[in-house]
């Protein structure tokens, strides 16, 4: 339940727990449109949230047909799932159709502008956008393997 995540998020910043908070899939041109992200960027900034993480959909190939009638259908216009390009992801991840490297790029920019107006940082899924310059390692397949070693750090005192 989303209010249940909320709480909890707010709980762990209030202990000094820092949260990163996971926007993955973002479909283009639906859920990364500042209309809806404002009020969720807003919502997690007021709770404690300083960082996120983010990623634009990709498709699988035996995926790819049923999701683009169902986008088709949510935005009232014909996606053409062909035109994305095929990607490849971190070794071992496999493989999918995503929107150009360039369109992403400059969605995650105008992501970073509104979200800095929340006093939120942005962090770019290094994971499925390894073409990206500015990607960081999100870690959630594991670190990068261009990743320097963190010290163990304790999650209470």
């Amino acid at each position: 339940c989303p209010a249940e995540r909320l709480e909890t998020i707010e709980r762990l910043t209030r202990i000094g727990v820092s949260v990163r908070v996971r926007l993955d899939p973002l479909i283009p041109g639906l859920t990364d449109r500042a209309d809806n992200l404002r009020p969720l960027l807003s919502e997690l900034s007021r709770r404690g949230v300083r960082s996120i993480v983010a990623s634009y959909l990709f498709l699988r190939p035996g995926f790819a047909q049923r999701v683009s009638r169902q986008l088709e259908f949510a935005l009232g216009s014909s996606w053409d799932i062909g035109a994305w390009s095929g990607q490849n992801f971190v070794e071992g991840l496999g493989s999918g159709r995503m929107i150009s490297t360039e369109e992403r790029q400059a969605r995650f920019t105008q992501l970073r502008d509104l979200a800095a107006g929340f006093g939120i940082d942005v962090h770019v899924c290094a994971c499925k956008n390894p073409r990206l310059q500015d990607n960081s390692d999100c870690k959630i397949a594991g670190p990068s393997p261009n990743a320097q070693p963190e010290p163990d750090t304790p999650l209470f005192f």
